[in-house]
């Protein structure tokens, strides 16, 4: 179904230049250092998409940003550094802009070959705003600062062409309580617990063409009009991920017990969160108090919105939470997913298992003649005890070398503190023979070592890919695609750019794509690998 995202955008751009509400100041300001930088998130059924992400200094890039926590009485500086190839910037829809802002920025679209900062060019009508603030240009950092911040739960995000790299995940929550335990000066807004829930969605043939150039004016997709999002995330994950079955993670939820629940919108779809059971009392909408309380079982979540809502469980046990829109499933899968997700009230139990390795990623993979591979990871125990993870190793091939025995990896932000840590390692490849190998990585927390998580790590030469044939039906509006990889067989994602993925066929040892309906004839079709090859033909084409 196509998505009213034009009108959805339109909103977010008023939310983030015409917002500007009292909010209470402060001398201080809480201080970040921000890195937009390019990564990766596995899907529920196994699939990769590219993403952009904001991360804090050299972690990887996660979707969505790392949650910020502004201090009572104070302001915000974010340190923004961008090592994308695309320039960025920052806004937080809500907030007034930022104290040091230079924009907006224009461009002479869609060449965009010149830029202006601040009010449109005298006598140009035809300059269209590219980044609501100014901008960081590629390899650069710039500064954003807010001298006053007002309380309530936001979305930072990229303000510089937000169809494109909000989709892509430049997106994240920062928060701010007016008190500790209190929400806002109202004195009715006090709390026990605090629980953020960030609701998004992917639309991989977007991601795919925001990632390969191939998105905009003339290109295979050239705008949001056909976005269709395929999955639903709470906090970048959907059900069955073990961490919704405890969406509260290691937050411990008593019954009787006051919880405030943060609900963000960061895709550009309305989500309409429904509570099994419970009531809950809305008091808060992008960061302003309503005039009385709401006492429902449901909500609407706006595209770019936060709705606060209070929770009092009555006992022990799990509270279901879902989509009233029934974005349930996960690409359609006829087995539950999507938006679902459980809060567990109860006392922590002792910790009696060990953590899990999930996310599991090398890069490049093949690898394409590299010497060496990124290893990154997740070891979480919030699922399974709530343990600080206190180290993690990897090896490679069928012999364990023993728990503790392997190759020690690291906690990215420099310290095994918590009880999920993304991990790192860089591996030398340089010896291993060409061919498929198994990585195994593990965790340990106070129980122990955890089992093992494994993947493939394809060692070879370059990649090439080629499109050997390519056929299009006006008649039939169909589009068909047919490719071959140097890969070994079958290891490796062929997509059409803007069109969607190949199969592999094992009897023809090729890739094959039918797509429709496809409109008009294409011009050309790129097809990209996740094994790093590219290839781009004409339609129709036929291999001499």
């Amino acid at each position: 179904m196509r998505s009213r995202t034009i009108s959805m955008l339109f909103g977010r751009a008023c939310l983030a230049l015409g917002l500007l509400l009292a909010w209470a100041g402060g001398a201080g300001a809480a201080e970040f250092s921000l890195t937009a930088k390019a990564g990766s998130l596995t899907l529920p059924d196994g699939q990769t998409v590219p993403i952009w992400g904001f991360a804090l200094g050299n972690a990887p890039a996660t979707l969505p940003g790392p949650k910020l926590v502004v201090p009572p009485g104070e302001g915000l500086t974010i340190h923004l550094t961008n090592l994308l190839s695309v320039p960025i910037s920052l806004v937080i829809p809500g907030q007034k802009l930022p104290d040091d802002n230079a924009g907006p920025v224009w461009t002479d679209w869609p060449d965009e070959t010149t830029t202006w900062s601040g009010s449109r060019p005298a006598g140009n009508y035809t300059a269209r705003v590219r980044s609501f603030t100014h901008e960081v240009p590629p390899g650069e950092t710039r500064t954003y600062t807010w001298s006053t911040f007002k309380e309530g739960a936001f979305l930072y995000q990229s303000g510089t062409n937000p169809a494109a790299q909000v989709q892509m995940g430049l997106y994240g929550a920062v928060v701010k309580n007016f008190d500790t335990g209190q929400a806002y000066s109202d004195p009715d807004t006090g709390f026990d617990k605090e629980v953020l829930l960030l609701y998004s969605a992917i639309d991989p043939v977007m991601n795919q063409a925001i990632f390969s150039g191939q998105f905009g004016p003339g290109k295979a997709v050239p705008n949001t009009r056909d976005y269709a999002a395929k999955y639903f995330l709470i906090n970048g994950k959907a059900w069955p991920d073990p961490a919704q079955a405890r969406i509260n993670g290691c937050t411990e939820i008593l019954a009787g017990q006051d919880v405030l629940l943060r609900f963000l919108n960061g895709g550009y779809q309305t989500f309409v969160p429904v509570f099994l059971g419970p009531y809950v009392t809305l008091r808060a909408e992008d960061g302003n108090l309503y005039p009385f309380p709401r006492e429902q079982y449901s909500m609407e979540l706006g595209a770019g919105r936060s709705v606060d809502a209070w929770l009092s469980p009555g006992s022990d046990g799990a509270i279901t939470l879902y989509d009233g829109r029934l974005h349930l499933t996960n690409a359609g899968d006829p087995n539950p997913g999507g938006l679902i997700a459980r809060l567990q009230v109860g006392a922590l139990g002792p910790d009696t298992q060990h953590p899990q390795v999930t996310n599991l990623f090398a890069t490049p993979n093949p690898t394409g003649g590299a010497a060496t591979v990124a290893l990154t990871g997740t070891a979480t125990d919030v699922a399974t005890g709530c343990s600080a993870i206190q180290a993690a190793e990897y090896w490679i091939g069928s012999t364990d070398p023993g728990p503790g025995s392997g190759t020690p990896m690291s906690a990215a932000d420099g310290a095994f503190d918590s009880a999920e840590e993304s991990i790192q390692a860089t591996v030398d490849v340089s010896s291993l023979s060409n061919g498929v190998h198994t990585v195994w990585v593990r965790a340990m927390d106070s129980t122990g070592w955890g089992t093992a998580s494994s993947l493939q790590l394809q060692v070879g030469p370059p990649e090439t890919v080629t499109i050997y044939k390519t056929r299009y039906s006006k008649l039939r509006k169909t589009l068909r695609v047919f490719a071959r990889s140097t890969a070994t067989a079958g290891s490796v994602t062929l997509t059409a750019v803007g069109f969607g993925d190949l199969a592999y066929r094992a009897a023809k040892n090729d890739y094959f794509g039918k797509f429709r309906p496809v409109a008009s004839k294409p011009a050309a079709v790129t097809v990209v690998s996740t094994g790093g090859g590219t290839d781009t033909k004409p339609v129709p084409y036929t291999a001499p």
